[in-house]
């Protein structure tokens, strides 16, 4: 067994003046041959200590003893023992590969055996050893506070863990809680934290709230907000006292840019529209599909309610419409096999003269559908510049052709367009069919008809079209 680095104390190198008369067959000793006179003796002792005590770094219980006036005879010989030339070192790139592969293993075992070898070897494991930490209880954390606040006796230990990028894992139970304290002690500690994930025991939410000290369940927004770098926020099986509570936790993290959440819910009470902000770039939600779609909220909601920014630009009427029968628009897969499991990502991205907001949803059956709304600055009727529906693209498989749940959701989607934008300039929407041969021109003509009799107003608009694309 390798001891842990942190457990290990290198005890020293000594001399002393031995008489040579000493048993030549000992294996725990090293033959020393008779001279008749004094001499010094180096002996090198080395010992690893461990919990269990199951190390023997010098095979024993007595030191080796290497006799200096021997290792200078041999030293001085003439004729030495051809030596094997040095190998060749690997090529940087080869050892960080090596090193990112064995990262990948749950406890890291190998990784740390290499950071044993040498100083080298070590301070090149270090940012692997150290790149992605899991706390799973109160004393895990008090253990990386501890890493983390002392100061390196020596200089072996190489770079600080505070100056590593990292992805810290939080897992929290039923029996105790605790991850608060990370947000109140570690938090800016770690100043290069980039990718923080909670994870909870979703059974037992109410007794991990009552077990949270009330001062600090009020004031979370406040402690998270010392989460100066963190970039992606995960969250797992968390439930919120509502969906404003869990918002502003989200908003709290200065720099926030990517969200991701399973089995997330909060419990329906009245908002403040005011309330819901986040800074984000890009939502991922696995769940049920009515909290999945409410995350959409988190870009558009606020949209209008406040002063305009290119992050948040002001929606025109019919696009404000058009984006509120979309949240409320009924997932397929709440239809199928009674189950409402549900993923989503939606992404929001900004250009000089357009923003594109993007919708990705797929349900447990397979239905996956995309939503590209190409949003531009347009004058409205009131004079006023606004962010107004330019192009609408649709991606979906058709599996059900014919189905009562695809004709459902084309009339859903055909009667979000009973008042056309009016800076639609077009609409697509792509079918993707997986067919072992290619459709001929007639028989796409013929579909072609059957599905825009599906969409009656957007028909009448003149700028529908369809894409058909054949899936292997």
């Amino acid at each position: 067994m390798i001891p842990l680095l942190i457990s290990a104390f290198v005890l020293g190198i000594f001399f002393d003046n031995v008489y040579h008369d000493l048993p030549t067959t000992c294996l725990h000793n090293v033959a020393i041959a008779r001279t008749g006179y004094y001499y010094d003796v180096l002996i090198p002792s080395v010992s690893l200590c461990h919990p269990t005590d199951a190390v023997r770094a010098n095979f024993g219980h007595e030191p080796f003893r290497y006799p200096i006036g021997r290792i200078m005879r041999d030293s001085s010989r003439k004729t030495q023992w051809p030596r094997s030339p040095k190998p060749q070192s690997l090529p940087s790139e080869v050892i960080s590969t090596i090193l990112k592969f064995a990262a990948l293993a749950p406890r890291k075992e190998g990784i740390a055996w290499a950071a044993l070898v040498c100083r080298y070897w070590y301070r090149r494991c270090l940012p692997y050893l150290f790149k992605s930490i899991a706390l799973r209880s109160k004393s895990d954390m008090d253990i990386l506070y501890a890493l983390v606040t002392q100061r390196p006796r020596t200089h072996i230990l190489g770079p600080s863990i505070t100056d590593l990028d990292h992805h810290l894992a939080l897992e929290e139970t039923h029996s105790e809680v605790w991850a608060y304290g990370v947000a109140v002690s570690l938090a800016n500690r770690l100043p290069h934290l980039l990718r923080l994930e909670q994870r909870r025991d979703y059974s037992y939410w109410e007794l991990i709230q009552s077990r949270t000290p009330p001062r600090i369940s009020t004031s979370l927004p406040a402690l998270y907000s010392a989460y100066k770098a963190v970039t992606t926020f995960s969250l797992t099986r968390y439930h919120f006292r509502s969906f404003a509570a869990f918002t502003q936790l989200v908003s709290a993290l200065p720099v926030l840019e990517t969200l991701k959440c399973k089995d997330v819910t909060w419990n329906d009470r009245p908002d403040n529209p005011r309330l819901l902000r986040a800074p984000l770039s890009r939502i991922e939600v696995y769940g049920a599909a009515a909290k999945s779609r409410r995350m959409i909220q988190l870009f558009t909601i606020g949209w209008g309610s406040w002063k305009p920014t290119p992050k948040y630009p002001v929606l025109g009427c019919y696009e404000s419409k058009l984006i509120k029968g979309l949240v409320d628009m009924e997932d397929l897969s709440k239809n199928q096999q009674g189950s409402s499991i549900y993923s989503c990502n939606i992404h929001f991205a900004t250009f000089v003269d357009k923003w594109h907001f993007t919708i990705e949803g797929s349900g447990n059956i397979g239905m996956e559908s995309t939503w590209d709304l190409a949003l531009s600055p347009r004058v409205t009727h009131d004079s006023l510049t606004r962010a107004c529906l330019t192009n609408l693209s649709i991606s979906r498989p058709c599996i059900f052709r014919n189905h009562l749940d695809e004709q459902y959701w084309a009339k859903r989607v055909d009667t979000m367009f009973s008042k056309t934008p009016l800076f639609l300039e077009d609409v697509t929407i792509t079918w993707k069919e997986r067919r072992a041969t290619e459709t001929t021109l007639q028989e796409r003509e013929v579909e072609t008809s059957k599905l825009r009799s599906l969409f009656p107003r957007l028909q009448q608009t003149g700028k529908l079209q369809f894409i058909f694309e054949r899936k292997k």
